[in-house]
């Protein structure tokens, strides 16, 4: 045998002697490779499970926070009505008692302080497959907590906003109410438009209510009239003040019975947002048109901001605070750049003493917006102005204020 022969036959023999080495290697590494896969998956469901519940706690959070102030109970009813609704692969339906049970293991609701509120979700399980010989474990239940409260956020700039309280309006306590009948029923305006003939004449007919009272502008639809002697109507009228235009409209009813008068709302009235004024005229027995003071009101389009009663202006509470500047620019520049120092917007939580609000009164600390513009730190008391003033938010928050500042939306000089 030559010695080329017998060198090729000891390198074959060790390419064989490793090749079973390696072998060994990767049965070694393939088993640790296939169990960390395997632990890999279980954790992506894990993980991928977490994430479901934690959006499901911050979801069922933050609806049920808003019946805080209704009561406890009713923010844990939503809280479980949301839960149950959304329930996750693993979970099982709760019910308010095991939200209240002191066990975290079914879900829990508690109140950390007065207007805030924590929920826990109840355990999703969530089964292991293919890790089970590594961990031991065939399952794990996996839940999560939000938690949220409810409450003025604190901030630095004032937008217009009104103040009303109780009736009244340019005097004593300040309301918006809507005019037609149904809520706050006005008097009916001295300056009613009159029917176009017989309008001396008078009927005992009298008028309760009429439904619907609302209609969307453009839109015309069936009013019904419902009241006592009604037998025999065969107008019936829509007015407005002598000074709004159109004013006036007289068609025929459609329907008519002694309690009640079905009449389609004319396209002129439909068209033209604002309150009208319904009488009714009978042209038998007794005759005449049903009463000024008795007419009903009808709405049409979105519900105008007025005072009951027989204002028709008055103080709708604008909030007025002191600047260095002059008192024209007051309400664009706190807009536009917030108060001026050291006054100042904070969150006041639950306090010891809400003062009511005059000049000297106990607890009260007042800025004056008449006389000397000195500014008091802590004022909790404020002064309202007389409606808006004009372009005040176009100012504050667009054009700018006149004083150098910007509109607050304005992110750089735009021509308006």
């Amino acid at each position: 045998m030559s010695a080329r022969t017998a060198s090729s036959g000891f390198w074959a023999a060790r390419r064989r002697d490793e090749r079973g080495a390696y072998a060994v290697m990767f049965a070694l590494l393939a088993t640790a490779l296939f169990g960390l896969a395997a632990l890999g998956v279980d954790l992506g469901n894990l993980y991928q499970r977490k994430a479901e519940t934690q959006s499901q706690a911050d979801l069922a959070a933050t609806s049920a926070v808003a019946k805080l102030p209704v009561s406890q109970a009713a923010a844990v009813q939503s809280a479980a009505d949301y839960l149950n609704r959304n329930l996750k692969q693993g979970q099982a339906p709760i019910t308010t008692s095991q939200l209240t049970d002191g066990s975290a293991a079914n879900g829990e609701v508690t109140f950390p302080a007065k207007y805030s509120m924590k929920v826990v979700t109840p355990g999703a399980k969530v089964q292991f497959g293919l890790s089970v010989p590594l961990t031991g474990n065939s399952s794990t239940d996996v839940a999560s907590s939000a938690t949220v409260g409810l409450g003025t956020p604190a901030a630095d700039h004032l937008i217009p906003f009104y103040a009303v309280f109780g009736e009244g309006c340019d005097y004593g306590a300040q309301t918006l109410s809507d005019p037609a009948n149904g809520h706050v029923q006005s008097i009916v305006p001295t300056t009613l438009q009159t029917p176009s003939t017989n309008a001396s004449q008078s009927t005992n007919s009298v008028l309760d209510n009429a439904t619907p009272y609302q209609f969307d502008t453009g839109v015309t639809g069936t009013t019904t009239i419902h009241g006592s002697g009604l037998s025999g109507v065969t107008v019936v009228g829509f007015y407005r003040k002598t000074s709004e235009s159109p004013n006036r409209f007289e068609v025929a009813p459609s329907s008519v019975a002694s309690d009640q008068v079905s009449v389609s709302v004319p396209a002129g009235v439909a068209s033209a947002p604002g309150v009208w004024w319904i009488r009714v005229y009978k042209n038998s027995g007794n005759k005449g048109w049903t009463a000024l003071d008795n007419a009903l009101p009808i709405r049409i389009g979105d519900g105008p901001i007025m005072c009951p009663g027989t204002s028709d202006a008055g103080n709708y509470g604008m909030l007025k605070l002191s600047r260095s500047t002059q008192p024209s620019t007051w309400a664009p520049d706190n807009i536009a750049s917030g108060l001026e120092p050291p006054l100042s917007l904070t969150v006041q939580t639950n306090p010891a003493v809400i003062p009511i609000c005059w000049p000297g009164g106990p607890d009260v600390v007042y800025t004056p917006t008449t006389g000397s513009a000195t500014r008091y730190a802590n004022t909790n008391c404020v002064d309202t102005d007389t409606g808006l003033t004009a372009q005040v938010a176009t100012q504050g928050l667009v054009t700018g204020t006149g004083t150098g500042k910007p509109g607050r939306l304005t992110l750089q000089p735009t021509t308006t």
